[in-house]
């Protein structure tokens, strides 16, 4: 077994409210510069800048999970991570056809453009990415199984887009995989309340929207090697994996 030093949520510039240096160049950059072995990155509602960063981290030596943030109809955040390319584009076709397109004002809201390699822009989303879907928690966390993912409970601990803040508690027979805390003393006061909580596989990150923000909330994965089935493994707990917050 080996253990790997990753954050498993990171946001681009291509998310509205991200600033725009969080480029897949410099994600990477900052990554290797932090001590970073994988990260996922989560934009909301959309997979678009993916390829990118993907290239920029194997450059580099790190390994890119496959990921983005779901806002579902709760308007909570659900964070996915995905096993391939073909499961990501399954996942956009999905949330594209889901999805609120609220009016969107660049001014207002912030950027939604992804870049390429050269970190010119290759494109904008013209409706609002962290509109919610027409889509129940519950819905989400099957349509994401059924594409062979992994779903989150996103930065459970906080007091907006969680699902503490949307529903009061996690309900007990939603199938999550594992649960996303923002800071540890905020999430045990949550246990003490609703001690199942326990029961699933939690670990930080620190959902960075600027480059310093990045490897702040990091988490120890303890596998045999950096890939997707092995991380499923850790999530459920099995054969010696675990993932946990690195201190």
């Amino acid at each position: 077994m080996q253990n790997f030093s990753v954050d498993l949520h990171i946001h681009s510039l291509h998310s509205p409210c991200a600033d725009l240096y969080m480029s897949p160049q410099m994600i990477a950059d900052r990554c290797q510069a932090v001590g970073l072995q994988a990260i996922a990155v989560c934009d909301h509602n959309s997979l678009r800048q993916l390829p990118v960063v993907a290239q920029c981290c194997q450059q580099r030596g790190i390994h890119l999970f496959y990921g983005v943030e779901i806002t579902t109809q709760e308007e909570l955040h659900l964070v996915a991570l995905l096993p391939n390319w073909e499961a990501c584009l399954q996942m956009q076709e999905y949330i594209d056809t889901h999805i609120m397109k609220l009016p969107y004002s660049p001014e207002k809201l912030g950027d939604q453009i992804w870049v390429d390699i050269n970190e010119q822009i290759a494109g904008e989303v013209d409706w609002y990415l962290n509109a919610p879907l027409k889509c129940t928690l519950e819905k989400m966390v099957e349509a994401i199984h059924n594409m062979g993912g992994l779903a989150i409970a996103a930065h459970i601990d906080r007091p907006s887009y969680s699902i503490s803040s949307q529903l009061g508690f996690m309900p007990t027979k939603l199938a999550i995989d594992a649960i996303e805390y923002h800071r540890l003393e905020a999430f045990q006061k949550m246990c003490l309340l609703q001690a199942e909580l326990k029961q699933h596989s939690f670990y930080t990150a620190s959902d960075a929207h600027w480059l310093n923000q990045i490897g702040v909330g990091r988490s120890l994965l303890h596998v045999e090697q950096l890939n997707f089935e092995e991380l499923c493994k850790a999530f459920h707990q099995q054969d010696g994996r675990f993932i946990k917050a690195e201190f």
